[in-house]
């Protein structure tokens, strides 16, 4: 990100809930992170590791627990409703369903005007015709049709649409293709990558999927039950792995050539531990095949092992 301003920047976030019992899950347990303008991030793990706990707390949905979150500048905690209502037009959201996050009771091609609401109903029709166009769903064919009318792909269309309508500079994406058919998806992301490159936005993309955080991302963001791992960019990051959670990861990824011998070093040992008792130390210690005495008793901190390339590991794989 060097020379390129940042846009979004998370500090020491966390996130809990309560469970009951006055147990809490600790979705997020002090994340940092930044994003540049114009910059695609991609934010993989496991399911369960609280990648949407963060995506929904960036957008203060809900407010989370501690921590900051600053969008250019801006302390997105300290500001009353109002005023981060009046904000919200500069960074959306794409939810995970797009049936559901269209209303049922009205045409698509109302529920892409909503955020509109303030302007001539001309105008916003106009609009929203316009940015139909734009994503590859025909106007004349689908403004009028309820969201049940439509296909997946196509509610994810009217969901882009949707959240484009106000010009933001920042896309949330909490794993905006993995509801869909295998077919729909590659159309989805070419879409949102075409978007994102000639519009110029930020992207924050949530994914479990490491095939498509690489085809559209330019840096990749790992975590694993509540904290961050390992960030670099993605051609370094898929290249040489420095954090043993990032490079199971990696070696789990299907491969297509039947002569290739199949990867053992992925294979990891159980489940991951509990977000409502997570282990002292490195919570990866539990699974981890380097963890050591220092592993349980200390939490690794962030550092630097080259430029852009951030870990948390007592003892990283060699550069």
């Amino acid at each position: 990100m060097s020379g390129t301003a940042t846009l979004l920047r998370v500090e020491d976030l966390v996130v809990e809930f309560p469970a009951g019992n006055g147990q809490r899950v600790h979705a997020v347990s002090g994340v940092n992170l930044e994003l540049a303008m114009g910059e695609a991030l991609g934010l993989v793990g496991e399911s369960g590791c609280g990648k949407s706990s963060l995506a929904r707390a960036v957008m203060q949905l809900p407010r989370p627990t501690s921590g900051r979150v600053t969008f250019e500048g801006l302390d997105l905690a300290a500001l009353g409703g109002g005023s981060l209502r009046r904000l919200r037009h500069r960074f959306q959201m794409i939810f995970q369903n797009p049936a559901s996050s269209l209303n049922p009771l009205r045409s698509v091609g109302k529920s892409i005007e909503a955020p509109l609401a303030g302007r001539e109903r001309s105008e916003r029709e106009r609009l929203a015709r316009e940015m139909m166009t734009a994503v590859g769903l025909d106007p004349q064919q689908y403004y009028g049709r309820r969201p049940f009318q439509l296909s997946g792909g196509q509610c994810q269309r009217a969901s882009i649409a949707r959240a484009l309508m106000t010009e933001p500079q920042l896309l949330v994406c909490d794993e905006p293709v993995s509801s869909l058919d295998v077919s729909i998806q590659a159309q989805i992301i070419n879409l949102l990558r075409e978007v994102q490159r000639t519009r110029g936005l930020a992207m924050l993309f949530i994914s479990h999927d490491l095939a498509v955080v690489r085809h559209l991302c330019d840096r990749v963001a790992v975590m694993y039950l509540g904290r961050l791992c390992e960030v670099a960019p993605v051609d370094v990051l898929f290249a040489a792995p420095r954090h043993p959670y990032t490079r199971a990861l990696l070696e789990a990824i299907p491969r297509l050539d039947p002569g290739l011998p199949i990867a053992t070093s992925g294979m990891l040992p159980g489940e991951p531990p509990s977000a409502l008792h997570p282990p002292g130390g490195c919570r990866f210690r539990t699974r981890c095949p380097r963890a050591q005495g220092e592993c349980s008793t200390t939490q690794p901190s962030m550092r630097e092992v080259a430029p852009g390339h951030r870990i948390a590991c007592h003892f990283p794989l060699p550069g």
